[in-house]
């Protein structure tokens, strides 16, 4: 599948790849590269991306997409279609507080300004996720 990823994007080979060494149970197929790349097809202005960071043979995956916000040089970042959100191999917080300050260099390096998930419910992966989670349905 050809995929118009965001610039700084890994590869979706390499994309792909981290996603299989996932613990089968976080796999969801909304997850999946190949489905976040065919879901940015419905509108030209989304590109996907993938925020991937590996350390002691444990990983922590999240997928997006890039959309300009109008009229400036910034982005927003927003869940694909369904449910998304970060996935890790650990819960654990010293691996988490790496990845996520990884992270937010890597949310810089794109210019995003907010960043909006649909987290999957029965993955319950709000649970990697540092930022402010605000139940809303």
């Amino acid at each position: 599948m050809l995929c118009d990823l965001s610039p700084l994007s890994i590869s979706i080979g390499s994309t792909r790849q981290v996603f299989a060494r996932l613990d089968p149970a976080l796999q969801a197929p909304s997850l999946h590269p190949d489905y976040v790349c065919a879901d940015a097809l419905r509108d030209p202005n989304l590109r996907p991306d993938f925020f991937v960071f590996q350390d002691g043979g444990e990983v922590c995956y999240h997928s997006v997409h890039l959309s300009q916000a109008p009229g400036t040089e910034l982005y927003d970042a927003q869940s694909h279609y369904g449910y998304g959100g970060p996935v890790a191999s650990t819960p654990h917080e010293a691996f988490l507080s790496e990845a996520w300050s990884a992270y937010r260099t890597w949310y810089k390096e794109r210019r995003v300004l907010a960043e909006f998930i649909r987290f999957h419910p029965l993955l319950e992966n709000w649970r990697f996720y540092e930022g402010e989670v605000i139940d809303n349905r």
